[in-house]
């Protein structure tokens, strides 16, 4: 006779004494593991560890134009614990480096580069950086300062600004800035070349009246500015329609032939600031047909050409786009 109850306990128990060795055992590899990991911390390591770097003393008079490693690359001796609490710490204060301590005078004018075997850094850093670590050796192995003398130029600002206008508004004129040019130092060697300072790009929006605006300056590697902005000024008219009836000038053509156009003017639209209507004239505009064009049509229509507006009309339209001609001798 079975009994099915009395197996179900039996391998219960059975389950219960197996997950009980299991769980001890695994508690004795931890004990173990934490042992283990409190002796090899105890000991001495070798390793390498990379220390943020600032510098300071350099020449107020000339300016950098080597680039300078921002951090060096330790190789050390310490204990186990100290190297795993670098490790876990936060970005560690940065090393020192005082430039006018090394024997040289960088003030000099003749002193144009320096180098630095970073050898005679190590008592420096193992000064400043953790006591139970020991700094055995730097790399890089030297650190190189490349100066250049100050100089001093100014220079005018461009406009790198996008402009977007309301409606039947337009820029009127060129954007003016105050001041118009500004001083930059920094080596002779980059202002030789430098024609102008860019503003920041930047978009701005809503335009619906003239506007002064303060805007950033582009920065540029290894130059002074001595402002970091400039106002501009944005000139902003409302728009008003024109119209013009324009004769079509042919071009090109032989002097035994004469080109005829069909028609012989056309109708062109623009819009111009409020303030330029009475100074925009049907003369400021040239509307041409080119006799050479002829050779490139397949129908008996020649395209017409802009080929002159004045800079205060936009949103230019004429119609037609294209007209019919005859050619006769002269």
């Amino acid at each position: 006779m079975k009994f099915p109850a009395l197996k179900k306990i039996s391998n219960s128990q059975l389950f219960n004494r197996i997950d009980r060795k299991i769980i001890t055992y695994l508690i004795f590899v931890i004990i173990a593991t934490i042992f283990w990991f409190i002796n090899k911390v105890g000991n001495e390591f070798s390793t390498t560890i990379d220390y943020p770097v600032t510098y300071v003393n350099l020449p107020s008079k000339k300016v950098l134009v080597s680039d300078l490693p921002e951090s060096l690359h330790l190789s050390i001796n310490a204990y186990g614990y100290d190297i795993l609490r670098y490790k876990l710490s936060t970005k560690p204060y940065p090393i020192i480096i005082d430039a006018q301590k090394f024997g040289v005078d960088l003030n000099k004018p003749k002193v144009k580069q320096f180098r630095l075997a970073t050898r005679y850094l190590r008592e420096n850093i193992n000064s400043q950086i953790s006591s139970e670590i020991k700094v055995v050796d730097i790399m890089p192995d030297t650190i190189y300062f490349q100066f250049s003398h100050l100089a001093t130029k100014k220079v005018p600002i461009h406009s790198d600004l996008k402009l977007e206008f309301e409606k039947e508004r337009m820029l009127n004129g060129a954007i003016a800035f105050k001041p118009d040019c500004i001083s930059v130092s920094g080596p002779n060697s980059i202002l030789d070349t430098l024609q102008y300072v860019t503003t920041k790009q930047q978009i701005i929006k809503g335009f619906n009246e003239s506007m002064q605006k303060n805007v950033e300056l582009q920065e540029i590697n290894n130059l002074q500015f001595d402002r970091n902005q400039v106002v501009a000024i944005i000139p902003v008219s409302k728009l008003t329609e024109v119209l013009f009836e324009l004769p079509i000038v042919p071009i090109n053509v032989p002097d035994s032939l004469k080109l005829i156009t069909f028609p012989g003017t056309i109708k062109l639209s623009c819009s111009v600031p409020f303030d330029k209507y009475t100074l925009t004239h049907a003369s400021d505009f040239l509307v041409q047909v080119d006799f050479n064009d002829i050779k490139k049509q397949l129908g008996l229509k020649l395209p017409l050409i802009l080929s002159n507006s004045p800079s205060q009309a936009i949103n230019i339209s004429f119609s037609p786009q294209s007209v019919e001609f005859i050619l006769e001798r002269n």
